[in-house]
């Protein structure tokens, strides 16, 4: 069975109304109307970006918080999954992430998919002070990440 997806619009650069070609303006309120409507249609899950600054259009450009989004979503929907396109490992704590799992994982009854990445906008990490590892060490920080989600999450569960 084949399933769809929707990529939510959680920052410039992506939506362009049919009328007039103007881009539409990342609120949580049009993307509110968007998962709901998403649902209605059948769509089966809704993709959300975890960037803190907007990867397209710079960091002038609005970008709303994903795991914010994501918990907001989850409360006006009931049957489409949520999930990030991939969270970011260097946002969050795992501590911190694997108790934001165990609540959107409830808020939403379940239909939360976890997915982590090592990151790779840089200007993003400087932009709020975190260090940009070199790529291995992304990768590694990464899996110790995991490990330690799985961990917490069975302490959690």
């Amino acid at each position: 069975m084949v399933k769809f997806g929707l990529y939510l619009p959680v920052y410039g650069g992506w939506i362009r109304s049919s009328v007039n070609e103007k881009e539409e303006t990342p609120t949580y309120s049009y993307i509110r109307k968007v998962a709901i409507e998403a649902e209605k249609i059948g769509i089966d899950s809704l993709w959300i970006p975890d960037h803190l600054l907007n990867p397209i259009k710079g960091e002038s450009s609005a970008s709303l918080e994903a795991w914010t989004v994501a918990a907001a979503i989850a409360e006006v929907t009931k049957k489409v999954t949520i999930a990030h396109t991939t969270l970011c490992e260097a946002f969050r704590y795992p501590a911190v992430l694997a108790k934001q799992t165990v609540a959107l994982n409830g808020i939403s009854n379940g239909r939360f998919w976890l997915s982590i990445g090592a990151g790779w906008f840089k200007r993003e990490y400087e932009a709020y002070g975190l260090p940009f590892y070199e790529h291995d060490e992304r990768i590694t920080r990464t899996k110790e990440a995991i490990r330690l989600l799985k961990s917490y999450g069975k302490k959690m569960g």
